[in-house]
């Protein structure tokens, strides 16, 4: 992939095709320079891309690790594509305005025919606006 200057004159949707077509393969250069103009706008409504090892999943499902006492909170098929890889969390912009600095656990778990298997765990940093 080009680097440099060039990714100056592409546009934020072309950027972000960008680096779905890099699929596993992440093309930093350009995640770079989108976040660069959208880390203000990604910060307030917390829109994440996860990447996991997705080939031949079924479903996927989300769990929320809560820790202490309570329990953890499960989300039954989220989006996801096999293809690239990419599963997407999109956590509410009302509650995140509402919350402090915190940091959320979360895991992936594939579901499917002959069970379930964990795929990754991941952890989100939130620091108020």
């Amino acid at each position: 992939m080009a680097q440099g200057p060039c990714l100056d004159a592409l546009d934020d949707g072309a950027l972000a095709r960008r680096i779905a077509e890099a699929g596993c393969a992440p093309d930093s250069a350009a995640e770079a320079e989108l976040y660069r103009r959208l880390a203000p706008r990604v910060r307030l409504y917390g829109l994440r891309h996860l990447r996991a090892p997705l080939a031949g999943v079924q479903r996927v499902d989300l769990v929320r690790v809560q820790g202490g006492a309570e329990p953890d909170v499960r989300l039954a098929d989220v989006p996801f594509d096999a293809r690239t890889g990419e599963v997407l969390v999109i956590p509410s912009p009302a509650w995140l305005k509402t919350m402090p600095a915190f940091t959320m656990r979360m895991r992936l778990v594939a579901v499917g025919d002959a069970g379930e298997s964990e795929i990754g765990e991941y952890s989100f940093l939130h620091s108020p606006g």
